[in-house]
C-alpha cells in the first residue's frame, strides 16, 4: 500500500470523530476543582455523555446573552453581565473583540453533537452518565419523580452535570458548564480560561440561567 494512503487511513479516525485533545479535559477538570472550591465541598459528577442543547430540558440562554452582549458593544455600552460576573474584563470587551467571536462560536457549535468521555483528573468523582440512563430517570416521566430516582440512583453530593465543547484561539477558551440536582436546583454558566505562560487559568463563569 502506497504511504499516503496509509497516511489518509491512520488519519480517518481523527478526521471523523474529532475526539478532545487532553488539554480540554485539563481545563474541564480546573474548572471542576473551582466549582468545588467556590460551593466548599467535594462533588460527584455525574457527566452527560451526548449532551443535548436548545432543548425544552436544557436551554443554555446563550444565544439570548450573545445578542444584548453584540448590542451592549455596539452602542458602547459596559455588558451588566460582564460587569457582574468578569468585572476583570470590562476594558477588554472595549479593545478585544476575542471574547465575541469565541462566544459566538460556541453558540453555532450547540447545533453539532459532541461526545464527551471520561478523561478528566483521577482526582475528580465523575461517571459518565448515557442517554438511556438518561431517559429511564427523566424521558416522558414526571420531572420531580425522576430526580428522586436519580438522588437514590446516585446517593451524596451528585449532581447531573453537562459540559459543551470547548472553543479557543489558543489565548482565550470559552464552553458551557451546567449542573442540577433538582427541578428547582441548578444553574448553566458561560465559563472563560485565558492563557498565559504558566497555563491555563481561569477567569471567571458567567450565569445564564438558574432554576
Amino acid at each position: 500500500m502506497k504511504p499516503f494512503l496509509i497516511a489518509i487511513i491512520l488519519l480517518i479516525p481523527c478526521l471523523c470523530f474529532g475526539q478532545k485533545n487532553t488539554s480540554d479535559y485539563d481545563i474541564y477538570s480546573q474548572y471542576f476543582r473551582v466549582f468545588q472550591k467556590q460551593r466548599g465541598g467535594e462533588y460527584n459528577f455525574i457527566v452527560r455523555v451526548k449532551p443535548e442543547y436548545n432543548s425544552d430540558d436544557d436551554e443554555p440562554g446563550l444565544s439570548f446573552f450573545l445578542n444584548d452582549l453584540k448590542g451592549d458593544i455596539k452602542a458602547g455600552r459596559v455588558s451588566g453581565s460582564f460587569a457582574l460576573y468578569c468585572p476583570q474584563l470590562i476594558d477588554t470587551l472595549k479593545k478585544d473583540t476575542s471574547w465575541l467571536i469565541l462566544i459566538d462560536q460556541l453558540n453555532k457549535s450547540f447545533r453539532k453533537p459532541h461526545i464527551i468521555r471520561n478523561a478528566f483528573a483521577s482526582d475528580m468523582h465523575v461517571s459518565m452518565f448515557t442517554y438511556s440512563q438518561y431517559a429511564e430517570y427523566f424521558e416522558n416521566k414526571d420531572m420531580d419523580d425522576g430526580w428522586a430516582g436519580f438522588r437514590e440512583g446516585y446517593p451524596g453530593h451528585s449532581i447531573l452535570t453537562t459540559v459543551s465543547d470547548i472553543v479557543s484561539d489558543g489565548k482565550h477558551v470559552v464552553f458551557y458548564f451546567s449542573w442540577g440536582c433538582g427541578g428547582l436546583c441548578g444553574d448553566g454558566s458561560l465559563v472563560l480560561f485565558s492563557n498565559d505562560t504558566s497555563g491555563w487559568k481561569y477567569l471567571c463563569s458567567i450565569r445564564l440561567w438558574q432554576s
